[in-house]
């Protein structure tokens, strides 16, 4: 279950590479809307470190996970935003169209509650008996 980690931190990759185009016209477009450049700006930063971490097995991908959580719902930063490319056969709008993004926004809370488990199993600290 553990190695689970490591998938999610290719998917962050796979999030980076995609919206390749979308991080760098950020950076020119810094003037307009601040806060919603800087916190796009905030989210891609975060997910190569997530990622590197993640694949590494490391702990601090695990609250880099969390932390991004938030963002990427509000956003739409999704980790299984690669499948986005299949919604081009609904019409933008359709019913169809929205229930497959709710889909895609239903993995990524699968995804948050697996590393809750994950870390809940491999990464608790030993418990110390209280001293008397």
């Amino acid at each position: 279950m553990k190695k689970l980690l490591i998938l999610f931190g290719i998917l962050d990759v796979v999030t980076l590479i995609r919206d390749y185009k979308i991080v760098t016209a950020l950076f020119s477009d810094l003037t307009y809307y601040p806060i919603l450049v800087s916190g796009n700006i905030l989210i891609y930063s975060s997910l190569i470190f997530s990622a590197y971490f993640l694949i590494r097995e490391n702990k601090i991908g695990l609250w880099l996970t969390y932390a991004q959580f938030p963002l990427r719902l509000l956003y739409l930063t999704l980790s299984f935003g690669f499948l986005l490319t299949a919604s081009g056969y609904f019409q933008q709008g359709e019913l169809g169209d929205r229930v497959f993004l709710a889909t895609l926004v239903g993995f990524e809370i699968v995804r948050l509650i697996i590393t809750i488990l994950i870390h809940r199993k491999y990464f608790r600290r030993a418990m110390v008996p209280a001293l008397n």
